[in-house]
Parts: C-alpha cells; structure tokens; sequence
C-alpha cells in the first residue's frame, strides 16, 4: 500500500494540476509507518521515455502520483489495494484510452465489482495527460 504522503489535519490544498485538485492524503488501511526517501520512492514510477520532461506527461505524473499511487503501484510494492499494478494500467491507458477515460471517470459504469472511486471531475486533458504519462512505460511494441 501506498506510499503516502502523510497530510497534516488542517490540509488546504496547495496546487491544481489540470482539473485535479491536490487532496489531503488519507490512506486506506494503514497498520504501521514506515518512512522513506521521496526519491528514492518516486522512481520506479518516474516517466521512463524520451519525451518524459514534456508538459502533458509531466501533469499526468503529478495527477497519477497524488491519486493512483494511493491504491496501484508498480510490481515491487506488494499489498497493494487495485489490481491493476502501474503496468497493467500503462497497457489498459494505451491499447484503450477511451475505456481507460471511461473507467476513470466512471468505475462502476464498467464493472460493477469496481472498488475504485470515480474521478468525474477529470476534464479531456486531465486524462489525456494521464494517458501520456502512462504510455512512458509501453514499449513501442505494445502501443
């Protein structure tokens, strides 16, 4: 699970990237802290292309760090609350972004098993940098 930014009680948001707001960081099912570099957790979740440091990339990195990474995560983590690890949603964004958008938006709309909670709030470009972003970790191959 995780990792987490620990938010303080008297959370105020202090950044919008696109139409995601930064929320307070509240962690699901927590048995113990463990703390960690920032760096060092971020990595393996880093943009991996030549077109990393572009700006759509850049937001989805953001947005995908401030909520996906609450439940999903790559393959090292284990516990982690989604099914999907970082991965498997880079396939999911890129081979069908328009049911990625859907099911972002709109989990149970797709499956209602879905435990995810829906981002109605992500606009078009919110969730094509999302997809941009995740597409870093596809190969050419897989696109």
């Amino acid at each position: 699970m995780g990792p987490y930014l620990i938010t303080h009680p008297n959370f105020v948001p202090s950044s919008k990237t696109l139409s995601q707001e930064e929320e307070a960081q509240v962690p699901w099912g927590v048995i113990r802290l463990e703390f960690h570099d920032e760096q060092t957790e971020f990595t393996p979740i880093s943009p991996r292309s030549r077109n990393a440091a572009d700006a759509a990339v850049q937001s989805g990195y953001t947005v995908a760090r401030q909520n996906c990474l609450r439940c999903h995560g790559p393959e090292s983590q284990e516990h982690l609350k989604g099914k999907l690890t970082w991965d498997g949603i880079a396939l999911f964004a890129s081979q069908a972004p328009q049911n990625f958008a859907a099911y972002v938006r709109n989990p149970k709309a797709l499956s209602k098993e879905a435990q995810m909670p829906g981002n109605p709030n992500y606009d078009d470009a919110t969730i094509a940098a999302l997809i941009a972003y995740f597409r870093t970790f596809i190969s050419p191959a897989q696109r």
